[in-house]
């Protein structure tokens, strides 16, 4: 038991680097600050460490390369930036501003996206890719256009964190402490597709609202045998789960 403990206490520092210098500089349109400012620099900082729990998963030291598929303002390139300073980072958002604000504050190459995945061109090939809050919010045709996205443009070995409204958000809109964005006549038809099938999909006044099952997420998954599957933990990011593979090498082909 000791040596677990002494394990934990080294693992520790590496997870929650407390020593980071992170920009304090905030769009002045990122709607994530005026929602939630309280938990704004709070997400940046835990979606770091899903990223390092995934790079310790497959054994990568450091980044070279990153995409913030689903950017804003920065609320988590900002971290990426403090903690990777030589990759090159890309940031891309439906929301022109936010995106001009990410190459001006952190040096982002920026992609202005038109909301589809499956034409979108943001580079790479990438050695980490993180989406938060995202696939929470796309329909089944989106979301396996951005799983697609996420396999194309990474690079062998890298890592792909992204994160899903998972069974804790269920049942939180079942007891109705948290509606999302649902109206309160949409909530019944929306669990009741999430229980039969695993995923449900509701249209808000914003987006939508994405609820999957841990089976339905795998079973997408293996659409895409490329992709390992290194982590799965649940509620890991502000009561989201958090879902991380790697491009792995044994589906890698060598050119000619």
């Amino acid at each position: 038991m000791e040596d677990v403990h002494r394990s934990i206490a080294t693992l520790s520092p590496l997870l929650d680097d407390e020593s980071l210098e992170v920009s304090r500089e905030i769009c002045s349109d990122d709607g994530m600050a005026d929602y939630a400012p309280e938990i704004y620099f709070t997400a940046g900082r835990d979606a770091l460490r899903a990223v390092r729990m995934a790079m310790l998963a497959v054994g990568l030291d450091d980044v070279k390369s990153a995409l913030d598929f689903g950017s804003g303002g920065g609320r988590v390139l900002r971290y990426l930036k403090a903690a990777f300073p030589n990759a090159g980072l890309t940031a891309c958002d439906i929301l022109p501003k936010q995106v001009e604000f990410c190459e001006r504050e952190f040096g982002a190459t920026g992609v202005v996206s038109d909301g589809d995945p499956s034409g979108l061109d943001p580079g790479g090939p990438f050695e980490l890719i993180w989406s938060g809050s995202v696939l929470t919010h796309l329909d089944e045709d989106k979301w396996l256009k951005a799983l697609d996205l996420f396999s194309r443009v990474s690079a062998y070995g890298g890592v792909i964190v992204f994160t899903v409204y998972g069974r804790l958000v269920a049942e939180m809109l079942r007891s109705r402490e948290n509606l999302l964005n649902l109206k309160e006549d949409q909530v019944d038809e929306t669990l009741r597709k999430y229980d039969e099938t695993g995923f449900a999909f509701a249209p808000t006044q914003w987006d939508g609202d994405t609820l999957v099952s841990r089976a339905w997420v795998c079973e997408q998954l293996d659409r895409f045998p490329e992709l390992d599957l290194l982590l799965y933990l649940e509620h890991g990011w502000l009561g989201q789960d958090v879902v991380a593979c790697t491009r792995a090498w044994h589906s890698y082909v060598p050119k000619g």
